[in-house]
C-alpha cells in the first residue's frame, strides 16, 4: 500500500496516545492526550476522518493531525458525558473544525529503500 496508519500506538510522551502514518519516504506521528475509558471502535472513526481529509485535498500530515484532533475531541466529550456510543451528530463541529492540540513528530526516514527478497532459496 501507498500508506499505512497505525492507531492507538504507544506515544513518546507519558499519558498520550499516538497515530502513526507510515509511507515509503517518512513516518509521521500525531500524539494527543489519552482518554481513560475510551470506547472500542474509534479507529473506524479515525479512518473515515483521515480518508475524508485526503479526498478533500489535505496533505497527509494535515489529514493525520485533523483526524487525530477530531477523534480525540469526540472521545473526550463522550467519556466526560458518561456516554457509551459515539454521538457523531452532536459532535459535527469537532469533526469539521477540531480545536484540540495535536503534537506532530517526524520520525527517522530511511535514506534508501530496503530491497525485498524476490524468492526463497532452498538448499
Amino acid at each position: 500500500p501507498k500508506r499505512v496508519v497505525v492507531t492507538s500506538a504507544p506515544a513518546l510522551m507519558t499519558s498520550k496516545i499516538a497515530a502513526a502514518l507510515i509511507t515509503a519516504s517518512e513516518t509521521i506521528v500525531a500524539e494527543n492526550q489519552m482518554v481513560e475509558g475510551a470506547p472500542n471502535g474509534t479507529g473506524d472513526l479515525f479512518a473515515a476522518l483521515f480518508l475524508s481529509r485526503l479526498i478533500g485535498g489535505a496533505s497527509e500530515e494535515a489529514a493525520l493531525a485533523a483526524a487525530s484532533a477530531s477523534t480525540f475531541e469526540v472521545i473526550a466529550r463522550l467519556v466526560k458525558a458518561g456516554g457509551r456510543e459515539l454521538a457523531l451528530v452532536d459532535q459535527q463541529e469537532a469533526l469539521v473544525r477540531p480545536m484540540a492540540m495535536v503534537d506532530i513528530r517526524l520520525l527517522a526516514t530511511p535514506r534508501c529503500p530496503v530491497a525485498r527478497p524476490t524468492g526463497i532459496e532452498t538448499l
